[in-house]
């Protein structure tokens, strides 16, 4: 019986969902004339750390964030975590890309406030991070996999 009532609760709220929906324009048909490169609208979850060149990773500073689209360059992402400049970042992700934990190098591009403590980025890519740098990157590393096994569903 609760489970009718839930459903029909649930039905209440799609013609509003649909309203918005409708309302609502994909990123990549917004920017498809204007770009020279191909955006793809994909979400995963990231970790990102400000990079210093002489010190790697900073990370007292680790935050997390989700991505809204990806290109061959970069990507734009969502964060509750006000950063700036120079940034190392991974995506989390659960497959067999997973199994090694790759870590880009870049610089913001773009900060826009959406809401007060809500920062959307434009991340460029400069470089995925090679072995000569996974003295610096141990900590990091640590922290993403703790992260990511922490949120295990078993």
């Amino acid at each position: 019986m609760f489970k009718f009532a839930r459903k029909k609760k649930g039905e209440d709220a799609a013609p509003f969902l649909r309203r918005i929906i409708d309302r609502s324009i994909s990123t990549s048909s917004l920017h498809q004339d204007n770009r020279l490169e191909n955006r793809y609208n994909r979400t995963f979850s990231l970790m990102f750390a400000p990079w210093c060149p002489k010190n790697g990773p900073d990370i007292e500073n680790i935050g997390v964030g989700i991505t809204k689209d990806l290109s061959d360059h970069g990507c734009s992402f969502l964060s509750l975590q006000e950063i700036t400049g120079d940034v190392v970042m991974t995506f989390l992700l659960d497959d067999e890309i997973a199994s090694k934990i790759l870590c880009f190098h870049g610089e913001l591009r773009r900060e826009r406030v959406l809401l007060k403590g809500l920062y959307e980025y434009g991340f460029e890519i400069s470089s995925v991070l090679s072995s000569k740098h996974s003295s610096q990157l141990v900590e990091f590393v640590m922290a993403v996999d703790q992260a990511f096994n922490d949120n295990e569903i078993s």
